[in-house]
């Protein structure tokens, strides 16, 4: 489809990024923040989001994907959740974006999120496998039976912390 002319009165293409559904000398219309067409595009469904984006509720707007998902493609797709106890930033573009959350430890060969063992901690979120508790530490009762934590709220919960660190020797 043509597009907007140019001074010597010859219709041209739209550029990248821009689009027109109407023939005549009418300027070509943006896609829009985070949103990319090909050359000569003739409709705003032309127009993708680019990776790390989705679009918003059926409307030709696009939106960061929030931080736990992500969007490999550039199509008019929705954002794909990270594997369970796993999070990523906003606007991840691919799954490798995604890292385990503390207590839990990424196995490359299953391609998922493990609970560390009792007797093992990780204590923040990100790459690499569970840590030995070390023995001495106040600090080591709160890390013991992987990422679970004392919760005065729930005394069950902390003894199952307790109950790990007595019988795994952490």
């Amino acid at each position: 489809m043509e597009s907007s002319s140019s001074h010597d009165g010859a219709c041209t293409a739209c550029p990248a990024g821009k689009f027109k559904e109407s023939t005549g000398l009418s300027p070509c219309i943006s896609c829009g923040i985070s949103a990319h067409s090909l050359p000569a595009s003739t409709d705003s469904g032309d127009c993708m989001c680019i990776t790390g984006t989705q679009r918003l509720n059926g409307t030709d707007v696009c939106e960061d994907c929030l931080p736990g998902t992500y969007a490999a493609l550039t199509l008019p797709a929705s954002c794909t959740m990270c594997l369970a106890h796993s999070s990523s930033p906003a606007r991840s573009t691919n799954l490798s974006d995604c890292f385990c959350n503390a207590g839990w430890s990424d196995d490359i060969d299953v391609m998922a999120c493990l609970s560390c063992n009792p007797g093992t901690y990780k204590a923040s979120a990100g790459a690499g496998g569970c840590d030995k508790c070390q023995v001495s530490h106040w600090n080591m009762l709160r890390r013991c039976g992987s990422h679970r934590h004392i919760d005065m709220q729930s005394m069950r919960h902390a003894k199952l912390v307790v109950y790990s660190w007595q019988h795994f020797n952490c």
